[in-house]
């Protein structure tokens, strides 16, 4: 397994696009803007809110050291989601 790498444009900020990984270990990294803000987080420490008048999703997490969240649009937060079910079931298939 490898690291899935994808670019996201942040919702509701001055074009701020952020680049997160999912590690095949369970773990998502965050790079946000120019300045490069890091964030991560496991997959069960992560939250998940749909807002269905913005056709957003605001993901976060309150339980890492620092607590973080940025909103992405339905399309790309159901993309991370799907990364991070393939990460689940590869690790199901080799961990049984």
């Amino acid at each position: 397994m490898k690291v899935q790498t994808r670019q996201f444009d942040l919702v509701q900020t001055d074009s701020a696009i952020s680049h997160v990984s999912v590690d095949p270990s369970g773990f998502v990294f965050v790079d946000i803007g120019p300045g490069k803000r890091q964030h991560s987080a496991c997959f069960e420490q992560l939250n998940f809110s749909h807002d269905l008048l913005a056709h957003t999703t605001t993901i976060g997490s309150s339980q890492s050291h620092e607590p973080w969240q940025l909103t992405l649009s339905d399309q790309d937060a159901g993309y991370l989601l799907r990364l991070m079910g393939d990460v689940d079931s590869q690790l199901a298939t080799l961990l049984p």
